[in-house]
């Protein structure tokens, strides 16, 4: 068998056990790395499927050129999810973070890295290797608190926002200690002192190339990428192309790949298309990340780990009790509440999927060995699964903890009256903006009522006297931040059959009436069966039925 068969057939057990997984364990609603960490234990160590696939190899030439494929694809991944972290990180967003969250922030890494690197080193964990773990004990899982806060509608609370941001910050931690191991040079005999004295050039490099990224943001790439962001298959080429400039830009610099892509998102998260271009390139990350999981759950040794229990149990102990407490302390000091303080920590009681990232680049330097890495592994999986189940339930617990008097013994304050981020509520949704769009928008404008405008045309949204969204409609998460549940209309002017039918069946299903532009009679009847509360049959007519409607419906005078 050759290398192409073999590769493909490699791939082919791990998505496959993957999916298999995700099918089997979809009831516990668990993390998608969770799930793909233990698809790769089971077809890995578990099993030995994917060495049975290379049996066939009799010098083991090609299943090294496998391996070394799909160490490809799975860095590729990450070098995807760094650039969709960095999407996230506009500078508005980190202006408004705010006293709390960053004061809380940097002490909570610092301390936090501090009390783990004392506990490793108790532990009988070496030095160097002491200081990795517990940096990589302090890092929280950005997927798994938000994913899990937007299934609680909790993202835009007074501790769902202090959570993410301290996830922010940690997300920018992450970057410097991968410029730190970047002044390692992979392969070599790890040396500290050569180390350090690269160090300042790596950082000297990685400031150049932010101040690159900031400087096309703002004179470049506006005009280039808002034509781009009118296709869809064009802003995500262009996204991408960006991102490799940004990796080999990085790599003549001497820095990681990883650097180089989160700063590339960093640039683009600065223009209007970020959120349209962040939607479209997830399927394509979660892919590659389920690659990499999979192959991370395969590398692991589980004799090595199950020598190494009482050292997992006692840092995951670490990471589910004292963390969340030092996180709710730290806040505390910072003024915030009881309650919220924490809720916060509860949120931050994990192990990141940065952590497996960063402990398997440490380990390619030298500076752990696998045993190390698979405690990591078994940590951040246990922790993981967990954490999903307290965030699930946090209110209990912080009802449960509160009445054994834990708020008291850590001298947190009483909750004052939270501010609270306003959302969109009774609102009014409307699709498409052409001719018929804008003057529906401007009516009902006119008329008081809250607006927000959805376009996948950056040009069409400019000027709207509303709240605007870029993106496609058929894109689920676009809905959701739209408010869809909460809306109280939903009017589209688009002349697209399978959109208009996507968007009406899901208006039936979460019970919001909807107006839809029939701009072909024979598309009628299909609408009707899915229970569109309003159609608009003529295009001559159309404005003006639609007016009628909105009186009838009692939201505009016509």
């Amino acid at each position: 068998m050759n290398d192409a068969a073999i590769l493909l057939q490699t791939l082919g057990i791990m998505v496959v056990s993957a999916a298999v997984m995700m099918l089997l364990l979809k009831p516990l609603k668990l993390p998608t790395i969770v799930v793909c960490t233990v698809a790769g234990l089971l077809v890995g160590p578990i099993t030995g499927l994917l060495d049975a696939g290379q049996r066939g190899d009799a010098d083991g030439e090609v299943a090294g050129a496998v391996d070394q494929a799909i160490e490809g694809i799975s860095h590729f991944g990450i070098v995807l999810l760094l650039f969709l972290v960095g999407l996230e990180l506009s500078l508005d967003r980190l202006r408004d973070l705010g006293r709390v969250t960053l004061l809380g922030g940097v002490g909570h890494v610092i301390v936090t890295t501090t009390l783990g690197f004392l506990l490793s080193l108790l532990l009988g964990i070496p030095m160097v290797a002491a200081i990795l773990v517990a940096f990589a004990m302090t890092l929280s899982s950005t997927v798994v608190v938000i994913r899990l806060l937007e299934q609680r509608r909790e993202l835009t609370s007074l501790h769902g926002r202090i959570s993410v941001g301290v996830l922010l910050i940690e997300d920018l931690t992450v970057i410097l200690a991968l410029t730190v191991l970047a002044s390692i040079q992979p392969g070599e005999t790890p040396d500290l002192l050569a180390a350090a004295r690269r160090l300042p050039l790596a950082l000297v490099a990685t400031a150049g190339l932010l101040g690159l990224a900031i400087l096309a943001s703002r004179h470049l790439l506006a005009r280039p990428f808002g034509f781009a962001a009118r296709r869809p298959e064009t802003l995500v080429a262009w996204g991408l192309g960006w991102c490799l400039v940004f990796v080999v830009l990085a790599k003549l610099l001497g820095l990681s790949a990883e650097i180089g892509a989160f700063l590339a998102g960093i640039s683009l998260a600065q223009l209007p298309s970020a959120g349209d271009l962040n939607r479209r390139l997830h399927p394509l990350m979660n892919f590659f990340i389920a690659v990499f999981f999979v192959s991370l759950g395969a590398g692991i040794d589980l004799r090595a780990a199950t020598a190494q229990l009482p050292t997992v149990l006692v840092l995951a102990a670490f990471v589910m009790l004292a963390k969340p407490l030092l996180v709710a302390f730290l806040l505390g000091r910072l003024g915030m509440g009881g309650r919220s303080a924490m809720l916060a920590g509860l949120c931050l009681g994990q192990v990141s999927e940065f952590s497996f990232v960063f402990a398997a680049l440490a380990a390619k330097t030298g500076l752990l060995d696998e045993a190390m890495v698979g405690v990591i592994a078994a940590v951040g999986l246990l922790t993981i699964l967990l954490s999903a189940w307290v965030i699930q339930h946090a209110d209990p617990i912080e009802g449960w903890l509160a009445a054994r008097g834990v708020p008291r013994l850590l001298r947190l304050p009483p909750e004052p009256p939270a501010p609270t981020v306003p959302e969109a509520h009774g609102h009014v949704l409307v699709v498409g903006m052409n001719a018929m769009g804008r003057r529906v928008v401007d009516a009902l404008v006119a008329a008081g009522e809250q607006v927000i405008a959805i376009d996948s045309d950056l040009a069409k949204l400019r000027g709207r006297p509303c709240r605007v969204l870029h993106g496609d409609i058929d894109d689920l998460h676009l809905l959701e931040g739209a408010g869809l549940d909460r809306a109280r209309l939903v009017v589209t002017a688009l002349q697209i059959e399978p959109v208009n039918r996507l968007l009406a069946f899901r208006c039936r299903e979460r019970g919001v009436p909807c107006i839809v532009h029939a701009f072909d009679g024979s598309l009628v009847p299909d609408l009707e069966r899915l229970g569109v509360d309003h159609l608009v049959d003529s295009k001559m007519q159309g404005n003006l039925r639609v007016v009628s409607i909105l009186a009838e419906e009692g939201i505009a005078r016509p």
